[in-house]
């Protein structure tokens, strides 16, 4: 980002993950599902979102305030949970079905008021997703928390692991990244502050999957890197955190917003730190 962002704008008027790709049958299209996906750059000026494809088409997405009388509200599904979006029309519809070679792609888009997500019991999620969910019920399209924090130094440090393709914070995807601290320092930030004030608590470890596996140059997923590598050292060991993330391999931490304020790069990053989490070894 260029100038500074609002965590009061973007959390409290629901541009945190709010717009989506669906099928037909309104779930969710991830990376996982269409790899692609990941070639396309994003923008935000003012009211109006950017979407270019590598090739120059661009994709011009009104950000609106709120819903309008003649907007179409569709019925949504992500992972197990159902919600509702409002359908960002047929020009948008149209650049990514030609975009993604797929017919009846849609893109929308979540606003705060509408119906909030419904968290099903039966879902895969395990039990600790699903209660933070129900206490976070502003979440847009996300799969667990608001914002996703992630350190420089962590991701140097699993590329002098890799022997081969290296990897970048494109495939991590944070909307927060940190610098000038330790390889996995970030793993024991209990809070995080802003000079502005703005307060994020860290709730969990990040669970990685697949999509990491995806090379943001080619759109193509290995289904190996960094995942193998990240199995070696970074499965937590300890049971309470094992009932948050599984016996998977982790990387960055979720927070949720206790007070919000304005963020900026180069701004000064302030934590309240706890123990480390520990890790099984190689």
């Amino acid at each position: 980002m260029q100038e500074p962002q609002c965590l009061t704008f973007v959390a409290a008027a629901g541009l945190s993950m709010s717009f989506m790709v669906i099928d037909d049958e309104g779930n969710a299209i991830s990376q996982e599902k269409e790899p692609s996906l990941i070639l396309l750059t994003v923008e935000m000026n003012g009211k109006t979102l950017t979407i270019s494809t590598p090739s120059g088409k661009k994709l011009n997405v009104e950000i609106k305030d709120s819903i309008s009388p003649n907007d179409k509200t569709i019925p949504c599904s992500i992972y197990t949970d159902s919600t509702k979006a409002v359908d960002c029309g047929d020009e948008a519809a149209k650049f990514f079905q030609s975009f993604l070679n797929r017919p009846n792609v849609r893109l929308v888009r979540h606003f705060p008021d509408l119906s909030k997500r419904e968290y099903h019991p039966t879902g895969k999620g395990k039990p600790f997703e699903r209660q933070l969910r129900k206490e976070n019920p502003n979440l847009a399209f996300q799969s667990l928390t608001a914002f996703h924090v992630l350190s420089k130094p962590s991701i140097e440090d699993l590329n002098s692991k890799l022997e081969d393709q290296k990897v970048s914070e494109v495939n991590f995807r944070m909307n927060i990244i940190v610098d000038n601290c330790k390889a996995y320092a970030e793993d024991s930030w209990k809070y995080i502050k802003f000079k502005s004030g703005a307060l994020l608590c860290n709730v969990t470890l990040i669970q990685r999957c697949l999509v990491t596996t995806n090379d943001p140059a080619t759109g193509v997923m290995n289904k190996k890197e960094p995942l193998r590598t990240l199995r070696e050292y970074r499965i937590p060991t300890e049971p309470e955190v094992l009932e948050k993330t599984g016996p998977l391999p982790c990387l960055g931490i979720g927070c949720v917003v206790w007070k919000t304020g304005d963020i900026a790069i180069g701004d000064d990053v302030f934590a309240d730190v706890g123990s480390q989490p520990k890790m099984r070894k190689k």
